[in-house]
């Protein structure tokens, strides 16, 4: 419903972009609007996740109950997917992945607002995406829902990574934010401590 904008910085961020969408492509349209930002933080010390927030607008006649989420197919290695790995972390709320053949470079999305449940699932491509050419609307669901994935990959594969959160209560005429952090990190170690400023930063900044 809306072109990608560059605009001047908020919430203390350095860049910031934000875009639109609805839900009136669906068959069971509910009259829901997303407004999306985007947030760039140019710090020296943080400059390895950036951070999408959703506002999320029920303008419907009636209450629902609904998820949000990320479905994230990182090709740590972009020429080499099939020796992907992931993982998730349930105290971070993030689900991860790197390649076996560079332990350096590690890519993940995580959870930034705790107003419902994380979701957090790994997708193995051979069993859900090759099968169909791709994942249907109904698998889509289930995977923002917590009905399928694994916590954890069993082997070096393709993979993708889902993080979600719900279900979230949208009165009518209802407001709901959810926000995820993307992030990126050499180790492990350095990973999870990144999540941890990314959620720092959200809490300080956005969150308040």
């Amino acid at each position: 419903t809306d072109s990608v904008y560059s605009r001047a910085p908020r919430w203390n961020a350095d860049e910031y972009i934000t875009s639109g969408f609805n839900d009136a492509g669906h068959s069971n349209s509910h009259s829901v609007t997303v407004q999306q930002h985007a947030l760039g933080i140019d710090d020296p010390g943080n400059n390895d996740w950036v951070i999408l927030v959703y506002d999320v607008h029920n303008g419907g006649s009636e209450a629902i109950n609904g998820y949000a989420g990320v479905l994230a197919d990182f090709d740590v290695v972009a020429t080499d997917r099939l020796h992907d790995v992931a993982f998730t972390d349930a105290g971070q709320a993030t689900a991860f992945m790197r390649n076996v053949l560079s332990r350096n470079r590690w890519c993940g999305v995580k959870l930034l607002t705790h107003e419902a449940a994380a979701k957090l699932e790994c997708i193995d491509h051979e069993r859900y995406v090759y099968p169909d050419s791709g994942l249907s609307e109904s698998m889509k669901y289930r995977i923002m829902t917590g009905q399928l994935g694994t916590q954890g990959s069993d082997r070096p594969y393709n993979w993708s990574v889902a993080v979600s959160t719900g279900p979230l209560s949208l009165p009518q005429d209802g407001d709901q934010r959810v926000a995820f952090a993307f992030v990126a990190a050499g180790d492990s170690a350095t990973y999870l401590d990144a999540c941890r400023r990314a959620q720092d930063w959200y809490d300080a900044n956005v969150g308040v």
